[in-house]
């Protein structure tokens, strides 16, 4: 067993380590396009709040018109059975 241990320790000190690339230009470049991006995304999902928010208000009233016509339907079914109900009795 230790010496399964030495043995993977020794394999693993020969081994070649993996260098990392230089910074060069191009990848500076690069980052700064990145951070633009993000940078030009945030606004837009600021300037585009206010158009969710009233998406969200226009689905809330077409709910709520929604909702008040089936209320109303059912409370009309309510009455009309009630006085159907009183003209048999």
């Amino acid at each position: 067993m230790e010496e399964c241990v030495r043995m993977m320790q020794q394999n693993l000190g020969s081994t070649p380590t993996i260098k990392q690339r230089a910074k060069s230009v191009k990848a500076q470049r690069n980052l700064g396009t990145i951070k633009d991006r993000k940078r030009d995304k945030r606004k837009e999902t600021e300037s585009s709040n206010g158009e969710i928010i009233m998406r969200i208000l226009r689905m809330r009233s077409v709910f709520l018109v929604a909702f008040f016509a089936i209320l109303t339907d059912s409370f009309a079914c309510i009455i009309r059975d009630r006085t159907v109900g009183l003209l048999l009795t």
